[in-house]
């Protein structure tokens, strides 16, 4: 019982993620009429800077949330 509900929330977290990435393009394509793949590449690369940030700098968790998405922001920005 205890591997069923670990295997249906770690189910449910998977599909949230499939989910939002889905979101993502389809109200970009819809604003846009284009498809852009780059979302996936900066949440991954958010979730890199996150892990970073926590492993080898021992920022708290918090700190690294709240710095994470500024720090994107500005890469996008750049970016585009």
């Amino acid at each position: 019982m205890e591997a069923f509900i670990q295997y249906t929330v770690q189910g449910l977290a998977a599909g949230g993620f499939y989910a939002l990435a889905a979101l993502g393009l389809a109200i970009i394509f819809g604003a846009l009429n284009v498809v852009n793949f780059a979302h996936g590449a900066f949440y991954m690369l958010g979730a890199v800077l996150t892990a970073v940030f926590l492993e080898f700098a021992n920022l708290n968790f918090w700190v690294s949330l709240a710095l994470v998405p500024v720090i994107l922001f500005i890469f996008g920005v750049i970016i585009e």
